[in-house]
């Protein structure tokens, strides 16, 4: 893209319509973990400006550089009020115009946002059109991403939410076509390339409009890789499935992948303090195996995925114990009927409305956890479909995750337990 935006000597992110804006925003913050946008850099725009002069472009530089000062967020309201501090409140007053469509069209691009503001604007006898479009088109693209990962996962849905946009663009401009004959203006690329067919017969410049095309593809295959993902979660959040996690030697994970089942730790013995960790964050299992085969690089781990009934999951979370404390409570427990609780730390996501846990089962109480199990398998936690947005703030009852970690006490691996077969556990 940026090879292109030299190349076609306009930088379009800065000038097209908002949602694509948005797109371009979002894929920036993802690649990149930062804040500013690439298609609101302003170096960028200042290549855009100083090489369209050799293309022959001038014009499409200035308006690049226009828009880019008047709608892009923070530079407009800086240049707003420079412009009204200098005495020019009209240039202040189209400046904050410009922002204003900047949030209109953001609106309008919200799948029922969008098609509600344009049903009112239709009932006040005004031109509806563009809010209506905007909307439809991004929910072809939201669907297609969904259908897409349904088929194919994250490729699918990027796949997917192209042709959900094209599918719009097609079908929406053919409409127009056919009921508007000369006066048809076209629905996003479908428009788009009305444009460059126009541009084309006067033999003017269509660098831009050639970058708008290719943009469009571009942001329609990130929006449907997220709505492919975000679908994802939803369905697994609602479904009467729920899933578990560990980290195993590979030998043990192809085990336990062909017996279906979770194997008890190694070391962990058969009494009632030993133990055997699962949890329920494929995020912590991102973080744990990398950190277990550098403690180990002789070894080769693998992470698995344990899909459970929903509910036996959520009354074994419930029925848990934290660490802080529990030595105590189980050894009264054993004492008193031969049975042992299993522990629990946290693990929140940070701005996630569900804590997720790190769960240590007991080993009289594994044969209960493994007959509940229903699929198991080798996942690769770095995959797309595991990804998302949230910043992960790691609390634990008891030692820090990091610090046991560091001595091999998490998940009862590499440490060294003390077996008391009976019931004078202390």
């Amino acid at each position: 893209l940026r090879f292109l935006e030299i190349k076609m000597g306009r930088l379009s992110l800065a000038s097209c319509q908002v949602p694509r804006q948005i797109l371009s925003s979002t894929l920036s913050y993802v690649a990149r973990g930062g804040w500013l946008p690439d298609g609101l850099v302003p170096s960028y725009f200042s290549t855009e400006v100083r090489v369209p002069s050799d293309l022959g472009d001038l014009e499409g530089a200035r308006r690049t550089q226009e828009n880019f000062s008047r709608q892009c967020p923070g530079v407009s309201q800086f240049r707003s009020m420079v412009e009204a501090v200098g005495g020019d409140t009209e240039a202040a007053r189209k400046t904050q115009e410009e922002q204003a469509k900047l949030l209109y069209g953001v609106a309008c691009s919200v799948p029922i946002v969008g098609h509600t503001i344009g049903g009112v604007q239709y009932a006040l006898g005004q031109d509806g059109r563009d809010a209506m479009v905007s909307a439809s088109r991004t929910t072809g693209v939201i669907l297609g991403g969904v259908g897409g990962f349904v088929v194919g996962g994250p490729a699918g849905a990027a796949a997917g939410g192209i042709c959900g946009g094209a599918l719009v663009d097609s079908s929406g401009t053919t409409i127009d076509l056919l009921v508007n004959k000369e006066n048809a203006i076209g629905v996003g690329n479908g428009a788009t390339l009305m444009a460059i067919d126009q541009k084309v017969s006067k033999n003017e410049n269509i660098s831009g409009e050639i970058f708008d095309v290719i943009t469009t593809i571009a942001m329609d295959g990130v929006a449907g890789a997220a709505a492919g993902e975000m679908a994802a979660k939803y369905s697994e959040k609602f479904a009467d499935t729920a899933r578990a996690y560990r980290v195993l030697e590979a030998p043990e994970a192809d085990v336990a992948v062909k017996q279906q089942t979770l194997p008890k730790s190694t070391g962990a013995g058969s009494g009632p303090t030993g133990e055997t960790c699962i949890t329920e964050s494929v995020k912590h299992t991102k973080q744990y195996l990398p950190q277990k085969q550098a403690t180990f690089p002789n070894e080769n781990f693998k992470a698995i995925q344990m899909d459970l009934p929903k509910k036996f999951m959520e009354n074994t979370m419930k029925d848990a114990i934290p660490q802080q404390g529990s030595r105590a409570t189980n050894a009264a427990t054993w004492r008193a009927n031969g049975t042992v609780k299993n522990i629990y730390t946290t693990e929140k996501l940070a701005g996630h409305p569900l804590g997720k846990k790190n769960l240590n089962i007991k080993t009289p109480n594994l044969p209960e956890f493994q007959n509940n199990i229903s699929k198991v398998k080798v996942i690769n936690p770095d995959a797309l479909q595991y990804k998302n947005g949230f910043t992960k703030g790691v609390a634990r009852m008891g030692k820090t995750v990091g610090g046991a970690v560091a001595v091999g006490a998490v998940c009862n691996e590499g440490a060294t337990f003390k077996e008391v077969p009976d019931k004078n556990m202390v």
